[in-house]
This record gives C-alpha cells, sequence and structure tokens, in this order.
C-alpha cells in the first residue's frame, strides 16, 4: 500500500529522484549515493557483510582461507559496476558470492576511494587483523592504488586473466600471427604456474630465448616484476562475473 501511495503522489519520474526514494525504502542496501559531479551509488546487503566478517576471523584457520577479488566487471547502459566478490568457505564448494557494488559513471581513484571507505568501515579485518587477506584485483592504477591506501590488512595479487588477455591485445597490435599468440600464451601460463622463485627463474630463461626482443622488453617491463602479486584463483570470479551478467539481463537492469 505504502508503494502504491509513493507512486501516486510522486513529484517526478526522473530517475535520480527514484533513485534517492528507494534508498530511504532499501536502507539495509544502500551506504551513498552521490550525484555530482558524478552518480556514485555504493551498496551491499548487511546481513551478507556481518556473515563476512565471521569468515574472516576464520580465515587464518586450516580449510577456511579466503580470497577477496574487486573488479570493474561490466559496463551497465552509461554506468560501470564494479564489485567485491568472496568465497564462502562454509560451503563444500567455497562459492564465490558478492557483497558490495559500485555503480559509478568514470573509472576514478577518488571513487574507488570511497568505495574502500565503506569497505573498511563495514570489514574492519581488511584494515587490521591477525592475518592479512588476500585480494585479486586487476593492474588498474585506479583501484590498485584505492586498495592500498585504505586497505592495510589486505595483500593484493593480479588477476591472470587480466595480464594474459592485455598480452595478447598488445601480441595482435605488434603484427603476432594468430599460430604465435597461444605459443606466448602457454609459456606465459607456464611461469605463473612454477611453485618457486627459482623455478621461475629458470624456466624463464628457457623460454625467452623463443620470443622476440620487442615481446621481452614488453615482459621484463609489464610483467615481470608483478609475478609475486599474480594469483591463481581467479575462475570461480570469473564465473560469478558471467552470472550476474545474465543475472542483471533477466532483471532488465538496475
Amino acid at each position: 500500500m505504502q508503494a502504491l501511495h509513493r507512486q501516486k503522489f510522486r513529484l517526478t519520474h526522473d530517475a535520480l529522484y527514484n533513485l534517492h526514494e528507494l534508498a530511504y525504502g532499501m536502507n539495509e542496501f544502500f551506504f551513498q549515493i552521490a550525484t555530482f559531479p558524478d552518480l556514485v551509488v555504493i551498496c551491499g546487503l548487511k546481513p551478507i557483510l556481518k556473515e563476512i566478517n565471521r569468515l574472516l576471523q576464520l580465515s587464518g584457520m586450516k580449510s577456511y582461507h579466503q580470497l577477496l577479488s574487486y573488479d570493474t566487471t561490466f559496463q551497465l547502459v552509461d554506468f560501470y559496476v564494479s564489485a567485491l566478490l568472496f568465497r564462502n568457505v562454509l560451503f563444500k564448494k567455497s562459492p564465490v558470492m558478492p557483497a558490495m557494488f559500485l555503480v559509478h559513471e568514470r573509472k576514478l581513484h577518488s571513487t574507488h576511494v570511497q568505495m574502500m571507505e565503506v569497505i573498511a568501515s563495514q570489514l574492519p579485518s581488511l584494515v587490521q587483523g591477525s592475518s592479512r587477506i588476500p585480494m585479486v584485483t586487476d593492474d588498474e592504477k585506479g583501484f590498485v592504488q584505492a586498495v592500498d591506501k585504505v586497505l592495510h590488512n589486505v595483500r593484493r595479487f593480479y588477476c591472470w586473466n587480466h595480464v594474459i588477455n592485455a598480452t595478447k591485445l598488445w601480441l595482435r597490435r605488434h603484427g603476432a600471427t594468430s599460430s604465435e599468440v597461444p605459443v606466448y600464451v602457454s609459456h606465459l601460463r607456464e611461469l605463473f604456474h612454477q611453485e618457486s622463485r627459482q623455478g621461475y627463474d629458470c624456466h624463464l630463461e628457457e623460454v625467452k630465448g623463443n620470443w622476440s626482443e620487442a615481446f621481452l622488453s614488453y615482459y621484463m617491463t609489464e610483467i615481470h616484476n608483478k609475478v609475486g602479486r599474480l594469483d591463481c584463483i581467479i575462475a570461480s570470479v570469473i564465473f560469478f562475473i558471467m552470472y550476474f551478467r545474465q543475472l542483471i539481463l533477466c532483471a532488465g537492469g538496475i
């Protein structure tokens, strides 16, 4: 009845006004809304965040290792959607679940800082705690710097898929053939799978003799120094991104 009453006497059908009205009716979901100079919406279910706090307290225990992920997953009409994901390690298959979302117009460092500050207020274990929590991100400077600035108890890793996709793009732009690209990618995967730094260094010596000078320069400049921050546990995150995109499409958008 209240919803029908608000609909009947609504002053405007403007989207921003409706967004604020929606927030007042769903205060357990919305944390911040800013409309100038850019639209920034930070949201997430508070009961889920309480559950994550419990899970983070278990992260130092055997069999309860946590892995967070933060990425700008896709573009939704005129806006970007960045999501914080977590593994619910209390379930047998540790499914990946959404924790919080940032809807924003531009990929700005300041916008991601706002998001990280809200995350820090809701998940204090990411600022200070007994064990550091791993988080997988892209190497986009805007949110990489935001994570490092605010979440002091997070150990950040780069995502293999972003590194490999960036490498494929570089190779194609620099004249690599369709048969050469998979060879370079397989070399990257072999290097990332090495169990020790010594093994990595030895394998790098083996494969780099097969690389062009241009690619060797690119690898040493753009990837080599990041190897210690590359993380392999990413397939579940990619699955969730595809699932969430389909969910949004089925729901007709936000």
